[in-house]
C-alpha cells in the first residue's frame, strides 16, 4: 500500500516514476497470491493448531486434546473499504502519466 500511495502522489505531481510505481504495486499484489501459496504448503499443508483449556497452541496433533486445522491465509487480506471482508482480494487503483508528451509544469 506504501508503494501506491507513492504512485498517487506521484501522480499528483506528473512524474514518470509514477508509471514505475504502478508496476511494482501490481508485482506486489501478484506476489501476495504466491507467498499465500506457499504459506499453504509449508509442512505439507499440515499447520495444526492444539486447543487446550481455551488457549490456542502451535502443536502437533496429539491423542489427549482436540486438533483444528487454521487456514489464516484463506481470509480476504488485501482491498478493504469498509468493515464487511470482501469476496476476493482486489487491488487499489494505481495511477499512470503518458509518457511521450511533456507535462505542462
Amino acid at each position: 500500500l506504501v508503494t501506491i500511495g507513492q504512485n498517487n502522489m506521484r501522480a499528483s505531481q506528473a512524474r514518470l516514476s509514477t508509471n514505475i510505481l504502478a508496476d511494482k504495486a501490481v508485482e506486489y499484489f501478484e506476489g501476495d497470491y504466491d507467498l499465500e501459496e506457499e504459506y499453504h504448503t509449508m509442512l505439507d499443508g499440515n499447520v495444526f493448531f492444539f486447543v487446550r483449556s481455551k488457549q490456542l497452541l502451535m502443536s502437533p496433533p496429539q491423542e489427549n486434546g482436540t486438533t483444528i486445522k487454521i487456514s489464516m491465509m484463506d481470509q480476504t487480506h488485501l482491498g478493504y473499504y469498509y468493515w464487511q471482508q470482501p469476496m476476493t482480494n482486489s487491488m487499489p487503483a494505481v495511477n499512470r502519466v503518458q509518457t511521450r508528451k511533456n507535462a505542462l509544469a
